[in-house]
C-alpha cells in the first residue's frame, strides 16, 4: 500500500470513535476517497471490453464505469477501515460492516466523487437495487433497499469483487431490452472493428450488405494464394448468469448457423453475386476452399462440424488468424480444436473445503496453472 494512503487510513482511524461492543463511526474521509480513486478507474477500465459510448438508458457505459469506480473506492475505504479497526480493537466491527444510507445520500455522495450528475447517479442507483422477484444476486444489485425508510444497505465485499460491466449489461437486457438490443447490434461491430486491427494482414472485409432477407456477412476473409473464401457471422452474447439463461443463449448462437445457411444458399444461387460487389476478383464458386464459421464471443456452445460449416470461439479465431500461416492452413488449425481447454494443460481442478460454524463444505474450484 503507498504511504499516503496508508497515512490516510491511520488518519480516518483516528478520528473514529467506539459506538459498541462492534460498531464504530468514521467522518466521511474525502481525502481517502480521492486517493483510491485513480486505482479503481484503473481497475474498472481494465475490466471493460465494451464501447464507451454504448447506452445504458440515461447514461452511457463510460458515465456507468465512472460511477462505479466511485463506489468501489467507498468500499474499499469502508471494507479495510473495518479491518484495521478490528486489529485495534481485538473485535471486528461486524454491526458497523454493512453501510446504511438513504437513496439521496448515495446519490449525493457517487455524484461529488465521481463527478457526474446527480440525475445519472441516482438513475444507476436505482438500477442497481435489489428488486423483490427479479434481482437474485447481491454482486448484481450491491444496494439492498431497508424496510419502508428508503434506506440502501451495502456489504462492500460484493461490488469489490463483481464483474460491474457483465452486471449493468444484464441488468439493461431485464429492464430496458429494446436498449439492449440496439446495443448487441453495436457490440458485434465493435467486433469487427477488434478483429480489423488484430488481422491487419489478413485481406478482411466487412460488413457486407445482402438483398432482403438474406442475412448480411458480417465479416470476409479471402486468400486468392489457397483459394481461400472464409465467411463469418459474429455474435456476442451476454455472459449467462443462471443455468435457467442458457437455453436462450444457445438459441442465439445457434440462429447464426441458420444465417450462415441462408448466406449459402443464396450465394450459390448467384455466384456472381460478391465478383458484382467487387468483393471478389471472381465467382463465388471459382474458389476451391470455401467455410462458413460462426464467431461468438462470451457464450460458445459445441457444434458438430461439416465439411464447411463450424463454430469457432471468437479469441482462439482471432489468435489463430492473427498468425502468420495462409487462410486455408488457419482454417484447418482451427478445425482441430486444438484450441479447447485442456485439464492439466490449460486448467486444473481441486476440491476446496470451507468451515464455518462447524460445517463444511467441499466444491471444485477451477484454477489456470
Amino acid at each position: 500500500m503507498p504511504k499516503v494512503t496508508e497515512a490516510l487510513f491511520a488518519l480516518s482511524l483516528q478520528g473514529a470513535l467506539m459506538t459498541g461492543y462492534t460498531s464504530f463511526r468514521y467522518q466521511e474521509p474525502w481525502t481517502l476517497w480521492r486517493e483510491l480513486l485513480p486505482d479503481y478507474q484503473g481497475r474498472v477500465n481494465a475490466m471493460s471490453r465494451r464501447n464507451d459510448v454504448l447506452s445504458m438508458g440515461g447514461y452511457t457505459l463510460a458515465e456507468f464505469k465512472q460511477f462505479y469506480a466511485a463506489f468501489l473506492a467507498i468500499c474499499a475505504g469502508h471494507e479495510f477501515l473495518c479491518f484495521e479497526w478490528g486489529k485495534q480493537a481485538g473485535c471486528f466491527p461486524i454491526s458497523s460492516a454493512i453501510m446504511i444510507r438513504s437513496h439521496d445520500a448515495w446519490e449525493e455522495l457517487t455524484s461529488r466523487l465521481s463527478g457526474l450528475s446527480r440525475q445519472i447517479c441516482g438513475s444507476v442507483v436505482r438500477d442497481l437495487t435489489l428488486a423483490g422477484g427479479k434481482s437474485q444476486d447481491l454482486h448484481i444489485s450491491p444496494f439492498v433497499p431497508l424496510g419502508t425508510a428508503a434506506d440502501l444497505a451495502v456489504a462492500p465485499q460484493f461490488p469489490l469483487h463483481s464483474n460491474m460491466e457483465e452486471n449493468i449489461l444484464r441488468i439493461c437486457s431485464d429492464l430496458r431490452p429494446a436498449i439492449y438490443q440496439a446495443m448487441s447490434d453495436e457490440k458485434e461491430r465493435d467486433m469487427l472493428v477488434e478483429l480489423k486491427e488484430r488481422l491487419k494482414h489478413r485481406d478482411v472485409q466487412g460488413p457486407i450488405k445482402m438483398p432482403n432477407p438474406t442475412p448480411d456477412i458480417d465479416l470476409l476473409l479471402k486468400d486468392e494464394g489457397s483459394s481461400t473464401l472464409v465467411l463469418c457471422e459474429l455474435k456476442w452474447n451476454r455472459k449467462t448468469l443462471h443455468s435457467r439463461e442458457i437455453i436462450d443463449r444457445d438459441g442465439e448462437v445457434l440462429k447464426g448457423i441458420s444465417q450462415l445457411n441462408k448466406i449459402k444458399q443464396y450465394l450459390l444461387k448467384h455466384p456472381k453475386h460478391l465478383a458484382q460487389l467487387r468483393r471478389l476478383p471472381r465467382a463465388f464458386t471459382g474458389y476451391q476452399n470455401v467455410y462458413f464459421l460462426l464467431v461468438p464471443r462470451d457464450h460458445w456452445l459445441w457444434i458438430d462440424p461439416t465439411n464447411d460449416t463450424a463454430a469457432i470461439e471468437f479469441e482462439a479465431f482471432a489468435k489463430v488468424m492473427g498468425g502468420a500461416q495462409d487462410l486455408l492452413s488457419a482454417v484447418h488449425l482451427l478445425l482441430t480444436y486444438e484450441w479447447l481447454p485442456v485439464e492439466n494443460r490449460d486448467f486444473t481442478v481441486r476440491h476446496e473445503r470451507a468451515t464455518a460454524n462447524g460445517v463444511s463444505m467441499e466444491s471444485q474450484m477451477f484454477q489456470t496453472p
